[in-house]
């Protein structure tokens, strides 16, 4: 033999969530909106084969209250749109709170990175437990693409 022998340890278990989806899973934003305590993203499937059970739109990063991190998604035929609805509870204390999402197959992510990001300028009362767009809450969105 000739050359160095070279060892490299490789821990596959973690390297998951960085693994390149196949091309058949993509998606696209068509549309969002907010009402009370809610957020709706309309996700269109524009790849080639349908979404299953495996796929799921997961928060990825965050600090606005929700109620729930991974929410099913149905299923959807390609050049078909899903509505993805997430349930966020009011921050208590002012401040930005932003929660980042992402739709997943398997473990794996694709598709668009959205977010909905809430500004609340006054503490909530004890009547708000919701996300509400008034005089002490502010809200907004987008994606990266």
């Amino acid at each position: 033999p000739f050359g160095h022998i070279i060892w490299c340890r490789v821990n596959v278990g973690s390297c998951k969530r960085w693994q390149t989806p196949p091309r058949h899973y993509s998606s696209h934003l068509e549309s969002e909106s907010l009402q009370e305590g809610s957020k709706t993203w309309i996700m269109a499937n524009n790849g080639d084969l349908g979404w299953d059970d495996k796929v799921t739109f997961k928060c990825v990063s965050g600090n606005l209250p929700t109620q729930h991190t991974c929410v099913p998604v149905e299923h959807t035929a390609p050049g078909h749109s899903v509505p993805i609805t997430v349930q966020f509870d009011t921050p208590l204390q002012p401040g930005i709170y932003k929660s980042t999402w992402i739709l997943m197959h398997d473990g794996v992510a694709f598709g668009h990175i959205v977010w909905c990001e809430v500004e609340v300028t006054a503490p909530a009362t004890d009547h708000q437990s919701s996300v509400e767009a008034n005089d002490t809450c502010t809200v907004r969105s987008g994606k990266r693409w």
